[in-house]
């Protein structure tokens, strides 16, 4: 079984990290030159990220449901017969990869998104005066200028992939006949349903020897994702100014801007079609043919639930560990980031990449653990016992360090510098905070502040002034010294 379930994972990564990443670039491209629309695109391609793995793991259920769901429904209408995805360990396996690189597309899109602001447009056009083409611009300069995007991006996939559970658990709860259990879904099973903590805790360990050894490389590859420069895919694409050419441009901007909009319409879809099932009636949903729109509204899937469930209560517990959570998290990660960035002491680095290699644990494997240490602490009960195991969050320590790395040490000494760089350390705060609230955070105000959400990814936008010279630093201590620009 353990066995079944280390084959399983792998298959997921290979099915999620290489697809989700070409993608991620693809679109990316797509959407980082000039079109109608653009921060709107870039907003619903990156709104999936903000659900949490539980409500997309029912999303896909629903979606993908071999008897009633919206997939087979489609395929049935235009005469092909849809998967078994319940009776089908494959197709299962395949609806769980589709998920998730659907809710990881966003992901992919910012960091490529970033990586391209950081490419100088004077190389593209370089290289186009010496007559190369798109392809040729694309694959010989754009795409290596992107290798610490893509090697900080198959660092988190991988994490990403060899923790996945909850949306897998939600989905398909490993099965059928367990050809979709994960590791992680194996030792939650393992030890509440079968023989323990303990053997939970064994799992978990054992686990860890199988996850990729590259954490402590996070800050090298972000480290690259500096000085960012004007939209890339207009220098990549762009063509000579013959008429001929000119009429060539305006169709690529045509074709650009159609693909856009297809692909926003396909990120949206699954979130229009949960919004359209909440309202609808249980019969309606179970009715044969497809359903784009309510045939009749109802307010009775939300009603009947508060009605039965203290709703409100929870989600009163739900904000206020939000808000606790955000705010202690943002201090502790600046706090922390910038120790790791400014303070000297002995065995700074050696800390901060085990500080790093602890993302490679997943929750579940110390769900235990911290449930003892709470019992001890006596929190058992009561709201600190949910929000002091996660005031600190080592990614947000991380975004906060590669900020603080990029501002100078000698503006931020005195007092009137303070009061210059003080400001700076919104943004960093801000990405640290919504990364450890989960998104929960940033979810009420996403749409139009993809490119803040940039900005604040740990200052790894940075504008290079007119009179610094573009540079590479590689080394874990690296300071850039250029100052945060302004999103655009």
């Amino acid at each position: 079984m353990f066995w079944r379930a280390v084959l399983n994972t792998l298959l997921f990564t290979l099915g999620t990290v290489p697809v989700g990443m070409a993608l991620g670039l693809g679109v990316a491209l797509l959407l980082d030159g000039a079109l109608p629309g653009r921060a709107l695109y870039r907003s619903i391609v990156f709104l999936p990220l903000v659900i949490s793995g539980v409500a997309t793991g029912v999303l896909g259920s629903w979606l993908f449901d071999q008897y009633d769901g919206f997939v087979n429904d489609l395929l049935r209408a235009v005469g092909l017969g849809g998967p078994s995805r319940q009776s089908n360990g494959t197709w299962a396996m395949v609806s769980v990869i589709v998920m998730t690189v659907w809710v990881r597309l966003g992901f992919d899109m910012l960091i490529y998104l970033a990586g391209l602001q950081g490419i100088d447009r004077q190389l593209l056009e370089a290289a186009r005066v010496d007559g190369a083409g798109w392809w040729q611009r694309l694959r010989r300069i754009v795409v290596p200028l992107l290798g610490p995007s893509t090697f900080f991006l198959l660092v988190m996939n991988l994490l990403y992939s060899f923790q996945v559970f909850d949306t897998v658990y939600a989905m398909t709860g490993g099965g059928p006949a367990n050809s979709t259990t994960m590791l992680v879904t194996y030792a939650y099973r393992t030890g509440f349903d079968e023989r323990g903590p303990g053997q939970a805790r064994l799992r978990g360990r054992r686990r860890r020897r199988h996850l990729p050894g590259h954490a402590r490389h996070h800050g090298r590859a972000v480290a690259g994702l500096a000085h960012p420069g004007p939209d890339v895919v207009s220098a990549v694409t762009a063509p000579s100014q013959t008429p001929r050419a000119r009429r060539r441009g305006r169709g690529q901007r045509v074709a650009r801007l159609v693909a856009a909009i297809a692909v926003t319409l396909v990120m949206f879809f699954p979130l229009y079609w949960m919004v359209v099932t909440a309202f609808s009636t249980r019969q309606s949903l179970y009715a044969p043919g497809l359903h784009l729109w309510p045939s009749q509204f109802t307010f009775d899937n939300f009603v009947t639930p508060i009605r039965a469930f203290p709703v409100w209560h929870w989600f009163r517990n739900s904000v206020v560990i939000a808000v606790l959570v955000t705010a202690i998290t943002a201090v502790v990660n600046l706090l922390a980031g910038y120790a790791f960035a400014k303070l000297p002491f002995r065995g700074r680095n050696v800390l901060f990449l085990l500080l790093l290699s602890t993302m490679m644990i997943p929750i579940q494997a110390i769900m235990v653990p911290q449930f003892d240490l709470v019992i001890d602490l006596g929190l058992y009960g009561t709201i600190w016992a949910v929000v002091l195991p996660t005031s600190a969050a080592v990614f947000g320590i991380f975004l906060a360090r590669q900020f603080f790395l990029s501002i100078p040490d000698e503006p931020a000494r005195g007092r009137a510098g303070r009061r210059r760089v003080a400001p700076a350390h919104v943004p960093a705060g801000g990405a640290a905070a919504v990364e450890a609230a989960g998104g929960r955070a940033g979810a009420a105000d996403v749409l139009g502040r993809v490119e803040r959400l940039r900005l604040a990814a740990g200052g790894v936008l940075q504008q290079q002034r007119a009179s610094s010279r573009s540079r590479w630093d590689w080394s874990p201590t690296s300071r850039v010294s250029t100052a945060p620009t302004t999103a655009r």
